[in-house]
Order: structure tokens, then C-alpha cells, then sequence
């Protein structure tokens, strides 16, 4: 009967398909909202009191009542959906389940801990290894003969949407608890089973090699799934013969394609378990409060919803009093948790309520006290111990939850806690993020007790946490009492068999986006030379476990390693696994520079795979000693500028150095600056024929570093898949003028630290201390924003200009057949 404005300003001048969507009320009380991609900057004329939120990279809720709204962690693509107990799952285009498991807020109570992430891809099978969280993809098989907009998508997850976490109702029992997601350029209705994995999960294929629902008819397009008053799953099929949005279809094909046959042929499918039993749920504005509340334990989950929907809508005095007695009768699990919500939301849930919830036999009703307790804790003792004895859950969700929830408790049992959830968590990343949060002003504490009771040897999962917990102690530490740390932690025999207390030292060091100069007094340099050896035999050892190995080279890289110049060589020269060959050049990058020419000259660095090249090549270009180095290679014959990618010409180009500069125009062919005559005259190569094989050799030696193609590449620019549906001459506009288009999401940002060091790469994810840098190569850096002076957009493509001096036109010509896919 009447219109009102609840929020305003979502972006409505992108495609239609990346819109705000699927509003979902949660057991919070409030109302969700998946964001999409089209972002926007949302008010309320409700609320005209409240700020704007940003929606680029966040989803948004609102409360029905009060009309106040804010962003959330998340950024669904389009459907998102909550299991039993609260916890929310969203999609991407590729990905078809996503965990959201930590709120960001959480991460802002300690600015020194260094991590980012809020959300956890779930898929256990990935094809496509492409920017993280938008385009890597699940296996998926269809039976109709459709094709992607990319050859390559076939068979993975393209279009995902819709993900719903199954809660019962008219399909098998087996079928609770599993996610299911809709792919419509594949025609079919995927399932996963949710396989618990720490604090969060993993999505496993409930069926191999078929999918819940999959059809031949080519225009079957599933987009939404709910389940009805009968259990039932329903489908929306929104049945086109093209599901692909124009903006997304190259304008020849566009030209070819009707985008409105089947507008009129839409429809909704009904999908139930023939054996069994159905029957019709139904509310009544007269049905008791007696009767809602009993819903809440209904093995439907629509007639739950439904029921808890109404009961906050009506607001009768009485539900507290009626839903205390529910709670108290030991339903099941759902409705337990369906019952706190109405109590909390109500304002009425008692330590008491909490209390008897923290002993429920079921891990997700304990999960959800704790949860509900953490803004109780510093008013209530009992409660606080009642949740701190979750430490010792069996349960590691209930763990991470208690993780963040002591981070409201400041007391000594609170640490100890905290350590003990920590001992247990063994890789799981969440939970270390968890304790180191909450451990905000407290970290040199809790490092103490771990060199009070050190590590097991076979503890190495636990690393990352050990060494991620000294970086933020050594940040509160002044001077003094810092370096009676690192003493004791040099000087102590902690027995032979020991990493960790490298993996300590390596995080004290490390303040910073890069390592402090070493230790130097005369008392610490022998049992420093002697954790320098024994750091050194252990990262050449290849029986030794990658984090065993990688520890030991960090030591090299933060306790000086000019000794050991030879070993980090060997170690960039050799089969080692490539992360460990980074992390060498790295530690190479800390040695005296005339040792590390003499032992490692520029001739050496072209014998290496591409993205430790590049590496070499980003880390020592920079100082003119090695670029002079590099340049007298090219001279001498060693090394051609053929040899060279674009990436590394444009840092000899463009060098800090003027000697260096002048040398390398000299050198290398001088890139033309109107780069549409350039594209005019490689035009020409679009006369010749060009060979595949001969194009793929082309492209692992100057894309892959940057591009990732059939299964080759790095993914720091953006997928080649989709580029086989382009004509050549657009593709080669692209590769002459990598300026005229950035695709979004690929934007460079130049990133300057507080130790002069200059970054250049993609922002893959951020958080208000954090964001993490992706740079050619596929490197990526975590880099706390304190560590940060500047962070400025580039005016430039990642891509550099002048990739056509590299090759001759037949190269061009045989480049170009590969990224067509001809064969």
C-alpha cells in the first residue's frame, strides 16, 4: 500500500547482473544484503544521521526497526545464505562457496597484526589457479554441449550464484548441511558437502562425477534456489538462450547474438524426494505463540525462519518468558540457537541463558554462546570463566570463537587461555589470527610462555603464528627490553633439534616490510654464527620440511647471511621448490652486495625460471652497481635484450640512475612513445601466419611472469581465458597499447614504505592495518600499513610498454595464434 526509500545509492549504471541483491534476514535480527560488484554509496533518508557506507568492497545490512545500517565483511556476487547457526557463505562468479569467518573488526584491535583476510574460498578441487577470491574455479561437469565465453572455463565454475546452505525439508536428510550453488552457463545445480577444516571448512563434491541436478537443454539457466513451505527446493530458471551479459561478449559477437530470446519463457521448478513424506506449512496472524515457537524446532527450515521471522515482528511480551522455557527443554540444535537470537535481539538474553548454553552437548550451540557472551565478559566473572574453559574445546570452531571472544577478558587466565587455544590450533591460520588478536597489548606475554614451554619439533604449522606473535611483541617493545629478548632467545640451548626458536628470532627482527640490521654485540656473535651455520645446513637439507626450510632462510635473511652467500646461490641455482627460491633472493638482497655480484652475476640470473628471474631482477636492478652489471652483460653478448622481459627493460629504462638510464637507451631499442603507430605498424603481422607451438614458447617467455593461460603463468594481470573470443587485431591493440584499458579490479598502485622501498603491484586484499601487495611475478607482501608511507594509484598498466621489441612480426604472428587457441 505505501513506498518508502530504506536505502539509497547503490550503482545502477553497471550490468544489471552485479547489482545490490537478496535481501536475508539473519539470526542477528537484521536484514542482509548481498553487494555485488557495482558498489556505491549508500545512505538512509531514515537515517540521515548515519554515514555513507561505501559498498566497493563490502556487502551491507540494515536493521528493519531502527533503520540503522552498515557495511559487513564479504562481497557476494550475487546470493548469499546462513546455515543453522549463523555463520554466512557467499560466492563469486568462480567460486561457488566462500566462508565469511572473521569480522574485520576484530583484526583493527591490534594494528600490529599483520593479516588481512576476512572471507576462506571453500573449494577443495580448483582448475584455475587466477587472482585470488574472484576467478579461481571449481570442477564442475555438464551435460549440455553450451559454450563458455572462454574456452578454457569449460567444466569449471563460471557464472556461480545462488549458493545455499541446505537446513532441511523435503530432500534426504544426507542432503543437510551441504551447499548447494547454481552455475547457469553450465546448466546445472552443483554440491558440496561442508567438511570441517579449523575454524572454518572445505567444500568437497558430494557426488563424483554427476552434480545434484544437470540437464542437455542448453538453455536451462538456474539463478536462485529457496527452500518452500512444503521443503521443497525451488529453482528459478531464468531460461534465455544467452545467459552472458553484453559487456562481457566481444562486439563481434555481439553483433551475432539475440539477448532477449526466452524473456517470456522464465520459469520455477520444484525439486522434492519422492519417498519423502511432504506436507504444507502455514502461519496464521492468529497462530499462538505457543505454536512459533515449537516451529522453531521443525526439521523444515522455511517453517523455522518463518517462525522466528514472526516472532521478532510481533514483539510480544511473553516471548522471552515462553522461549526461556523452550530453551530450557533441550530441543534441538537449531531451535537452541534460533531461541538465544530472539532472547539477545530482544535484549533479554541472561549470563544464566549463556551459561547453560556454554554446556550444550552440541558444538554450534557452544559456538554461539561464546559468541553472544564476548560483549558480556568484562561484566560478568562467572561468564568470562565459563568461557575461558572453551580453551580446551574439542571443537576448534568453538576454540576460535573463545579465541576472539577473550580478547574482552584482561586477565592472566585469559593468556593462558589464549595459549592453550594457540598450542592446539596447529596450521589453521584463523585461529592464529584469532589469538593474536585478542592478544592486542599483550603479545610479549604470551611469546614468554611459549619460550617458557617451547614448541615440539613436529610443531611446524605452528610457525606462521610464532613468528606472526614475535613481529607484534618486538613492536611493543622499546629498545632495551627488546634486545634482552632477542638475547635470550640467541643465547639459550634450546637443544639441536630446535626451529622454533629461529622462526622467534626471524619474527623479533622483522618489524618492519623488511629486516632490521643484525644483532652485533661482541657477546651474542658466536651463538649467532653458530644459528647462522646450523640455519644454513638446514635450507640446503632438502629432507627437511618446507617450513623447516624456509625458517632457516629467513634466519639467513634477518641475522646476516654474508658468510653464507654461496649457500643462498645454490639454493636460487638449484631444484629447490620456487617459494624457497624467492625467499634465497630475498635473503640475498640482505648480503654485501660485491659478494653477491662476484658469487651470483647478472649471466647466472637468465639461467633461473622465469618468476625467480624476475625476482632477482626486481630486487638487485634497482642499485646501479648490479644494473651496470646487467647492462655490460647485454654488451658483452651474454644476454640479449631479447632475453629480457618488458618488465625488466622498463626498470633499466626508467632507472633512479642517470648513468644507468643513458646506458640502457643506448643498449635497448628506445620505446616509441605514441604507441599507436607502433600498433599500426605490428599490424602488419596480422598478414602472416602464425604457428601455436611456436606462439606458446613466446608467451612463457614474455607473459607468463604476469599471465596465466591453459594452466601457464602467474595471475597477476588478468586472465587470458576469455581473450580466445576476441579478434586478433583487438588482441593485439591490447599488447601494443597496454594503457588504453585496465580491466577493472587490475588497477597498479605504487606503495612506498617507511624504508624506502618502492612497490608496484596489485592490491589483492586490505584491512584497516593491513593490505597485501601482489607484484609481477606473483609475489605477494602483507604490509601493515603502520610500515607504510605512501600508497598512490600508478599512472600506468602492470603491463609496460613496448613488448613488440622483444620479437619480430612472424613472433607477433605466432603469438598471437596461441592467445587465439588456434591450432
Amino acid at each position: 500500500d505505501t513506498r518508502e526509500v530504506i536505502l539509497t545509492g547503490f550503482a545502477t549504471d553497471k550490468s544489471t547482473q552485479l547489482r545490490v541483491n537478496d535481501p536475508t534476514l539473519g539470526l542477528d535480527g537484521w536484514i542482509h544484503l548481498a553487494g555485488g560488484l557495482s558498489g556505491g554509496r549508500v545512505s538512509s533518508p531514515r537515517r540521515p544521521d548515519l554515514p555513507v557506507v561505501d559498498m566497493r568492497k563490502a556487502d551491507l545490512r540494515f536493521h528493519p526497526e531502527t533503520g540503522a545500517f552498515e557495511a559487513i565483511d564479504g562481497k557476494s556476487q550475487f546470493g548469499h545464505s546462513f546455515d543453522d547457526f549463523g555463520r554466512r557463505f557467499i560466492g563469486m562468479n568462480r567460486v561457488q562457496a566462500q566462508h565469511v569467518v572473521l569480522a574485520s573488526r576484530y583484526l583493527r584491535r591490534n594494528p600490529y597484526l599483520a593479516f588481512s583476510d576476512t572471507v576462506q574460498d571453500l573449494p577443495e578441487e580448483r582448475i584455475d589457479d587466477l587472482l585470488r577470491g574472484q576467478n579461481a574455479a571449481a570442477r564442475i561437469y555438464p551435460i549440455s554441449d553450451n559454450l563458455t565465453t572462454a574456452d578454457s572455463h569449460a567444466g569449471t565454475f563460471s557464472a556461480a550464484c545462488a549458493v545455499t546452505v541446505w537446513r532441511g525439508g523435503a530432500l534426504p536428510d544426507l542432503y543437510n548441511g551441504h551447499v548447494l550453488s547454481c552455475d547457469p552457463t553450465g546448466n546445472l545445480i552443483h554440491h558440496d558437502r561442508l567438511i570441517p577444516r579449523g575454524a572454518t571448512f572445505s567444500a568437497r563434491r558430494a557426488s563424483e562425477p554427476v552434480e545434484l541436478l544437470a540437464t542437455t537443454d542448453n538453455w536451462f539457466r538456474p539463478v536462485f534456489l529457496a527452500g518452500g513451505p512444503d521443503g521443497a527446493l525451488y529453482v528459478c530458471d531464468m531460461y534465455r538462450e544467452v545467459i552472458e551479459h553484453p559487456d562481457y561478449l566481444p562486439v563481434e559477437i555481439r553483433k551475432r547474438a539475440n539477448f532477449t530470446r526466452g524473456r517470456d519463457r522464465g520459469r520455477i521448478y520444484r525439486i522434492v524426494c519422492e519417498s519423502q513424506p511432504r506436507r504444507q506449512t502455514s502461519f496464521a496472524s492468529h497462530t499462538s505463540l505457543d505454536s512459533l515457537i515449537d516451529a522453531l524446532a521443525d526439521k523444515n527450515a522455511w517453517a523455522r525462519d518463518t517462525a522466528f521471522r514472526l516472532l521478532l515482528e510481533r514483539n510480544d511480551p511473553n516471548t522471552s518468558r515462553a522461549v526461556r522455557k523452550h530453551l530450557a527443554s533441550g530441543s534441538r540444535a537449531p531451535a537452541q540457537v534460533m531461541a538465544l537470537h530472539l532472547l539477545n535481539n530482544r535484549g533479554d538474553l541472561e549470563p544464566s541463558d549463556l551459561m547453560s548454553a556454554l554446556r550444550s552437548g552440541d558444538a554450534g550451540v557452544r559456538e554461539t554462546a561464546v559468541k553472544l557472551a564476548e560483549t558480556r565478559l568484562a561484566k560478568s566473572r562467572p561468564l568470562a570463566d565459563a568461557v575461558r574453559d572453551r580453551a580446551d574445546d574439542p571443537d576448534p570452531r568453538v576454540r576460535f570463537q573463545c579465541a576472539l571472544a577473550l580478547g574482552f577478558v584482561l586477565t592472566d587466565e585469559a593468556l593462558h587461555a589464549l595459549e592453550t587455544i594457540a598450542r592446539q590450533s596447529g596450521d589453521d591460520r584463523w585461529t592464529h589470527a584469532a589469538v593474536i588478536s585478542s592478544a592486542a597489548s599483550r603479545e610479549v606475554r604470551l611469546l614468554e610462555r611459549f619460550l617458557d614451554a617451547p614448541l615440539r619439533t613436529s610443531d611446524t604449522g605452528l610457525f606462521p603464528f610464532l613468528r606472526d606473535l614475535a613481529r607484534a611483541a618486538s613492536r611493543r617493545l622499546a629498545p632495551d627490553p627488546r634486545q634482552a629478548l632477542v638475547e635470550r632467545v640467541v643465547t639459550t640451548d634450546w637443544g639441536e633439534e630446535a626451529v622454533w626458536p629461529m622462526v622467534v628470532f626471524n619474527g623479533l627482527m622483522r618489524r618492519g616490510s623488511s629486516s632490521e640490521a643484525a644483532v652485533r654485540e661482541e657477546f651474542m656473535a658466536r651463538p649467532l654464527r653458530t644459528l647462522r651455520e646450523r640455519a644454513a645446513r638446514l635450507a640446503t637439507d632438502d629432507r627437511q620440511p618446507s617450513p623447516v626450510r624456509a625458517a632457516a632462510i629467513e634466519l639467513l635473511e634477518t641475522a646476516g647471511a654474508d658468510e653464507h652467500v654461496e649457500t643462498l646461490v645454490e639454493l636460487i641455482a638449484s631444484e629447490t621448490p620456487r617459494a624457497l627460491q624467492i625467499a634465497a633472493v630475498r635473503a640475498l638482497a640482505r648480503t654485501d652486495s660485491h659478494m653477491t655480484l662476484a658469487a651470483f652475476p647478472p649471466a647466472r640470473w637468465l639461467t633461473c625460471a622465469a618468476p625467480v628471474r624476475e625476482a632477482l631482477c626486481r630486487t638487485f636492478l634497482p642499485r646501479p652497481e648490479f644494473a651496470v652489471a646487467f647492462i655490460d652483460e647485454i654488451k658483452s653478448g651474454s644476454a640479449t635484450s631479447a632475453s629480457l622481459s618488458a618488465a625488466t627493460r622498463k626498470r633499466l629504462l626508467e632507472h633512479a640512475d642517470e648513468t644507468v638510464r643513458t646506458q640502457a637507451r643506448q643498449i635497448l631499442s628506445a620505446i616509441d612513445g605514441d604507441r599507436m603507430k607502433v600498433f599500426a605498424a605490428m599490424k602488419e603481422s596480422l598478414e602472416l601466419h602464425g604457428v601455436a607451438s611456436r606462439g606458446h614458447a613466446v608467451f612463457t617467455e614474455f607473459c607468463s611472469t604476469c599471465h596465466r593461460l591453459d594452466r601457464q603463468g602467474v595471475n597477476v594481470g588478468p586472465d587470458l581465458f576469455g581473450i580466445r573470443n576476441q579478434t586478433k587485431e583487438a588482441i593485439l591493440l591490447h599488447l601494443i597499447v597496454p594503457n588504453r584499458e585496465v580491466t577493472p579490479g587490475f588497477e597498479a598502485y605504487i606503495v612506498r614504505t617507511e624504508d624506502g622501498e618502492i612497490l608496484n603491484g596489485l592490491i589483492t586484499s586490505e584491512t584497516a592495518t593491513t593490505i597485501t601487495l601482489r607484484e609481477n611475478g606473483g609475489t605477494e607482501r602483507s604490509l601493515l600499513r603502520e610500515d607504510i608511507a605512501a600508497i598512490m594509484p600508478a599512472t600506468t598498466s602492470l603491463m609496460p610498454d613496448g613488448l613488440e621489441s622483444s620479437m619480430n612480426l612472424q613472433a607477433m604472428a605466432d603469438l598471437l595464434a596461441y592467445l587465439k587457441g588456434e591450432q
